[in-house]
């Protein structure tokens, strides 16, 4: 049997002891922007986990994605 997780401290944001969230229609993502779609169909961050996993230094591949991402939001 697995214990379900404790929750440190309910009164944190995020925290929902109540079931209000779950109820709450405005906690619902609206539809995402140009830049996040083309980030997505670009594979930024898919890619920058194959840099890392492969070759290259996790900091490098890090620093690659974030250029990307500064490209495609500016």
């Amino acid at each position: 049997m697995i214990a379900a997780m404790p929750i440190i401290c309910p009164e944190a944001p995020g925290n929902d002891t109540t079931g209000e969230l779950d109820r709450d229609a405005s906690t619902i993502a609206g539809p995402s922007r140009r830049p996040a779609a083309e980030a997505i169909s670009k594979y930024i961050l898919v890619d920058m986990y194959a840099k890392a996993v492969q070759a290259m230094a996790p900091v490098d591949a890090v620093k690659w994605a974030h250029g990307e991402m500064v490209k495609i939001y500016t």
